[in-house]
């Protein structure tokens, strides 16, 4: 099957020189499934050479909100509780990946990365497409924290020289439930964010400061375009200025808690 499709040609390489397993499940952390099962063989043959015991555990969806391990924590416990455990050492074996183009290393990692998912809930006003420069539109603010922190360098977390990824979007959309001429009103995204030795305040002002550039950026942008169609059309114009408020959820607990917001 493979054989006839259109392939690009690294993975047209690798599929003929039959040293790779094509195929669905062969890939990510299957990878290190088989990986633990040789080890396991081996290490059972060897068990009289063991100071301590070993607990190999697969499991299942890890993409989806990590479930297979949140899951199977109860269980550890039970298990540490029945049998006087103390667990020194976890090595979770994922997939490896190239680094470049063409790089042939197979890489060991040791330590572990952070991971945050920051999340930007935008408030915008709706109004009328036909009125459509008296609205504020979440879903530019959105795109526009997309295209400062998507991939960008400078959000990368470097610890002895070693660097993180750089955020990456994960979900991107505005919330209007169904189809009518109203322009959205509210928007979220969301970020893979890794880190290394970042303090998470430094990483919040950095997100709050980038929500406000985003927030400028977006009403600049709207307000020279409103000028330039005033220009064509002849109509008045008038400053399209906002204003912006960005709290972050600390901010927004302790605000709801106040007796006047109760009320």
């Amino acid at each position: 099957m493979f054989r006839d499709a259109e392939l690009p040609e690294e993975a047209r390489r690798d599929l003929e020189s039959g040293d790779y397993l094509f195929g669905r499940g062969a890939c990510d952390m299957k990878g290190g499934d088989a990986v633990f099962l040789v080890l396991a063989k081996h290490l059972a043959e060897q068990a009289e050479k063991l100071h301590g015991n070993l607990l190999l555990s697969f499991n299942p969806v890890e993409e989806t909100l990590h479930r297979g391990i949140i899951e199977e924590l109860p269980l550890l416990r039970k298990l540490q509780e029945q049998h006087n455990l103390t667990f020194r050492l976890a090595i979770n074996n994922d997939f490896i990946c190239l680094m470049y183009a063409g790089d042939t290393t197979r890489y060991v990692y040791t330590g572990a990365v952070g991971k945050l998912l920051p999340m930007f809930y935008i408030i915008g006003r709706e109004t009328h497409v036909a009125q459509c420069f008296e609205g504020f539109s979440p879903d530019l603010t959105a795109a526009e924290l997309t295209r400062i922190i998507d991939r960008n360098p400078d959000f990368c977390d470097g610890y002895n020289r070693e660097y993180t990824l750089p955020p990456t979007v994960l979900k991107m959309q505005d919330l209007k439930p169904h189809y009518n001429v109203q322009t959205p009103h509210t928007a979220a995204v969301y970020f893979n964010y890794f880190v290394h030795n970042r303090q998470l305040t430094e990483i919040m002002a950095q997100l709050k400061n980038t929500a406000r550039t985003a927030l400028n950026n977006v009403m600049q942008s709207a307000d020279e375009r409103y000028r330039t169609y005033c220009e064509i059309s002849g109509n008045r114009y008038s400053s399209l200025s906002e204003k912006t408020q960005i709290i972050d959820y600390r901010e927004l607990y302790l605000r709801a808690r106040e007796p006047a917001f109760l009320r």
